[in-house]
């Protein structure tokens, strides 16, 4: 492994750790502690998913830039600038926090959106063919570790500020843990070189924005991942995105026991993660994606039968019990991408599927929030009946599994 490949190791350590750690339960305990509405607040929280519908608009304006370099560095250093402030909003007072925090907060995520498919463009230019096939589930490893050790010390900050009434003095610690964390990650940024045809080719033509956008969706081998990663994107939203939710404002969950049980199976994660890849060339990355996404079905079905009542009881099985399909999910369905991309089109393709799982997404959060909204009107705030959401999850990542199947491919690869 050459040291730009430990290096991209390095910075999507502490800046995913820190993004992925913010967002879900840390931001929910935010918008619970600024008494945001439910519905609105599961929204905001499932603006990491909903917003890659911008990845096309940064795609696009990637490939047609005479800047790249300066897209590249600025674009993502602005959202590592924009994230922090989210938590340091609570220093003002109520109503203008709360619009501060979630203008920073949204856009944060937006520009880190807007800087995926360059970003990915430029790791997989970087380090293909100079790694052993192993590299993506050992960045995987290592970010799922940082970010354990992130969403610990930032949840045990936030029960002990919860406990002793000072939760705004929390949210400003965590505000500190993710600026010094991001700090870091700048430094080893600016230490990866520009790729190669940035920095000594000349700028190309670059095709119209239609060309662009319609070419994915004339490859069939493409189209048939496309379709399964959007209707997971879907289901997605009624289960790991509305869980964040469901576990703080309708059961009360207490932030130790999700701290304890959440880290537990982030180092089930990430020892799930290389098994995965040492079963890849076996089953094929096509195989263990659909049964990744059954698991995730039944976590989702187990979720709709957990109550105040057994909360304690059935949080770690289902802490650990969702560790162990997401250790394939990711980058299984990566690995699927790449194997039907072709080579110099890598960053159109990323742009459309993110945008239209990002639409897909934003339907799915949409809808969720819909069925918040509509369940308490008729039976009230915080009524049990809102577990009944994620049933419609379980049987559409069941959808998601099935036509995960049906991808045509190298068996030793899909």
């Amino acid at each position: 492994m050459n040291r730009d490949a430990r290096n991209f190791i390095l910075d999507t350590m502490l800046n995913q750790a820190v993004y992925w750690s913010c967002a879900g339960t840390v931001i929910a305990a935010l918008t619970s502690f600024y008494k945001v509405p439910l519905s609105t607040a599961n929204l905001l929280t499932g603006t990491t998913s909903t917003l890659a519908v911008l990845q096309l608009v940064g795609g696009c304006w990637y490939a047609r830039t005479k800047k790249k370099g300066l897209f590249l560095r600025g674009i993502n250093i602005l959202w590592r600038i924009l994230l922090p402030l989210t938590f340091f909003s609570v220093l003002l007072p109520q109503n203008a926090g709360v619009a501060v925090m979630s203008l920073c907060y949204l856009l944060s995520v937006a520009i880190f959106q807007i800087s995926g498919p360059s970003l990915t463009d430029w790791l997989v230019t970087c380090v293909e063919g100079h790694v052993k096939d192993n590299y993506y589930s050992i960045r995987e490893m290592c970010f799922i570790l940082l970010q354990t050790v992130t969403f610990c010390v930032m949840s045990l900050v936030l029960f002990r500020a919860s406990a002793m009434g000072t939760q705004k003095q929390g949210f400003l610690t965590v505000g500190w843990i993710a600026t010094v964390l991001l700090v870091l990650s700048a430094a080893v940024f600016y230490r990866i070189p520009l790729p190669q045809q940035i920095s000594e080719s000349p700028h190309p033509m670059s095709p119209p924005m239609y060309k662009m956008m319609s070419a994915p969706l004339h490859n069939r081998k493409f189209m048939q991942v496309l379709l399964t990663y959007i209707i997971f994107s879907f289901s997605s939203m009624f289960i790991g995105g509305y869980y964040s939710i469901y576990q703080i404002r309708v059961l009360n969950f207490d932030f130790f026991h999700i701290m304890l049980w959440t880290t537990i199976s982030c180092l089930v994660r990430s020892l799930a993660t290389p098994a995965a890849a040492k079963f890849a060339p076996r089953f094929g990355w096509r195989n263990i994606t659909a049964a990744s996404m059954v698991l995730t079905a039944f976590t989702g079905f187990l979720w709709m039968l957990t109550t105040k009542s057994n909360v304690l009881y059935m949080y770690p099985f289902l802490s650990i019990l969702g560790a162990v399909p997401n250790a394939g999910l990711n980058v299984g369905l990566l690995k699927l991408q790449v194997d039907t991309i072709p080579e110099h089109e890598r960053s159109a393709y990323f742009s459309v599927n993110s945008t239209l799982n990002g639409v897909a997404s934003l339907v799915g959060s949409a809808a969720c929030s819909g069925m918040i909204y509509l369940i308490e009107k008729v039976w009230g705030s915080g009524t049990p009946n809102l577990r009944f959401i994620f049933l419609l999850g379980t049987f559409s990542m069941l959808a998601s599994a099935i036509l995960a199947m049906r991808i045509h491919g190298n068996p030793g690869r899909c």
